[in-house]
């Protein structure tokens, strides 16, 4: 006959007790980095928008007075003071631009793991489904850092712009087709390209374009595999 001690008993419980314990602490551990994370990654993105807007303004502000004086000349010192916001801008934001791009390809990287994890399942049932959308909010990082893209890579679009802009400026000489100070700023403005650098890469719609359509791939075929693996 099988004999069991209380003593033994006890001593399971207790040990058993003891690793529900453990399992809890380190789910409210889990949660609370993640919650903390999130927070800093939310509010550096949002430094970041108000930094770009504001920085969009400046430039904007910059062609308005441009276009209100015509003063070629004074619009090259003025510019020294744009280009170097627009470098001070960019150096600020290079490190948390690039965390935020990164956050966004472990968000990706997770739901992928989880969408194909989720199609292996032979037997689907509704906790499945909600530990697969638990990992949904991973795409709010996606959406951070395409905003983040697209206002960095808007400003440098912008500056590119600003020559053929200044081009159709007239002057306060009219007796005068040819204006030389107007075609210095152009050049000015040629020779010093100015925009936003992320790790020495300037940031343009070209490059925005081609990461969103490499998202787009890599999302189609782990959807299309995750969906061949279901049946």
């Amino acid at each position: 006959d099988l004999i069991i001690h209380p003593e033994g008993m006890k001593r399971v419980d207790l040990q058993t007790q003891a690793e529900m314990t453990l399992f809890l602490v380190g789910e409210v551990l889990f949660l609370f980095a993640f919650v903390v994370a999130s927070y800093l990654l939310v509010c550096t993105d949002c430094i970041q928008a108000h930094m770009l807007i504001g920085l969009d303004l400046f430039i904007d502000q910059w062609c308005s007075d441009l276009l209100d004086d015509a003063d070629f000349e004074e619009g090259v010192s003025s510019w020294n003071i744009v280009q170097a916001f627009i470098r001070r801008v960019g150096n600020a934001i290079d490190n948390s631009l690039s965390a935020v791009l990164m956050g966004a390809f472990l968000g990706c990287g997770t739901v992928a793991v989880r969408a194909i994890a989720f199609g292996m399942q032979p037997n689907l049932s509704w906790s499945l489904l909600v530990e697969m959308c638990s990992s949904l909010p991973m795409l709010l990082l996606v959406v951070l850092a395409g905003m983040a893209l697209l206002q960095s890579s808007g400003i440098t679009e912008k500056c590119a712009i600003l020559p053929s802009l200044i081009n159709q400026i007239n002057s306060h000489d009219e007796s005068s087709i040819m204006d030389l100070e107007r075609q210095y700023l152009v050049c000015y403005l040629t020779d010093s390209p100015a925009g936003i650098y992320v790790k020495g890469v300037k940031l343009t719609m070209t490059i925005v374009v081609k990461i969103v359509h490499s998202f787009g791939v890599g999302l189609f075929a782990v959807l299309g595999l995750a969906v061949r693996m279901s049946h």
